[in-house]
C-alpha cells in the first residue's frame, strides 16, 4: 500500500515513481527482469489495461545500478512509447527521466521533414513518430538490394539484449521506394 501512495505522489508529482521489485534481499540489486516486470505495472498503472512490449535490458545499462527501460504499448488506437531509467540499487526500483511519446498510427504525407535532422536524401513517409527516422533512411539507402530484404539498424549503438523488436527494421526495396519495418509496425516509405 507504501508503494502506491509513493507512486500516486510521483505521478502527481511528474518527478519520479517507486514500484515493487519482486522479491530481493534488503542489501541486493535488483536484476533486470525484476525491473523489467516492475516497468510493466509502471506502464498497466499509468495506461490501464495496455497491449505491448516493454523490456529493462542489462545491455542497457546506464551506470553500475541503473538501467534504460524501453516500452511500446497500445491503448485502444493510440500507441505509447515510453522511456524510463530504472534505479536498481535498493529493493524496489525506482524510476527516473521519465518520457512518453503518444500517437495515432497513421502515414504522413511524402516530405523532407521526417530526414532533414540527419540531412538523407529524398523523401519519406512514416507511421510513427517516434523514431530518428532520417537515421533509419541513411541506413537503409546504404544497404539497399533491390528485391531482397536487409535489416538496418535505427540506433546508434548495441540494440542488444531486448531492443530488437524497437530498433531493428526490416527493409525491401521495390522500385524506387525503400520500405522499413520493425516488429512493433513503426514504419517509413523512403523514397531516396
Amino acid at each position: 500500500m507504501r508503494s502506491l501512495a509513493l507512486l500516486a505522489a510521483g505521478l502527481a508529482a511528474g518527478a519520479w515513481m517507486v514500484l515493487p521489485g519482486g522479491p530481493a534481499a534488503a542489501n541486493q540489486s535488483i536484476r533486470p527482469v525484476a525491473a523489467t516486470r516492475a516497468f510493466g505495472r509502471l506502464l498497466h498503472h499509468r495506461f490501464g489495461d495496455v497491449h505491448g512490449y516493454w523490456t529493462c535490458p542489462r545491455g542497457q545499462a546506464a551506470g553500475p545500478n541503473e538501467i534504460d527501460c524501453l516500452g511500446e504499448v497500445r491503448i485502444g488506437g493510440r500507441f505509447h512509447q515510453t522511456f524510463a531509467r530504472a534505479d536498481t540499487s535498493r529493493p524496489v526500483v525506482r524510476f527516473t527521466l521519465v518520457q512518453d511519446v503518444a500517437w495515432t498510427r497513421r502515414w504522413s504525407r511524402y516530405s523532407r521533414t521526417v530526414l532533414e535532422n540527419r540531412h538523407a536524401p529524398g523523401t519519406a513517409s512514416v507511421n510513427s513518430p517516434a523514431y530518428d527516422w532520417g537515421w533509419i533512411a541513411l541506413g537503409a539507402n546504404a544497404s539497399k538490394r533491390e528485391g531482397r530484404t536487409f535489416t538496418v539498424d535505427g540506433r546508434d549503438g548495441p540494440t542488444n539484449n531486448g531492443l530488437e523488436r524497437f530498433y531493428t527494421f526490416r527493409c525491401r526495396v521495390t522500385g524506387r521506394l525503400i520500405g522499413c519495418t520493425n516488429q512493433l509496425g513503426d514504419s517509413i516509405r523512403y523514397r531516396p
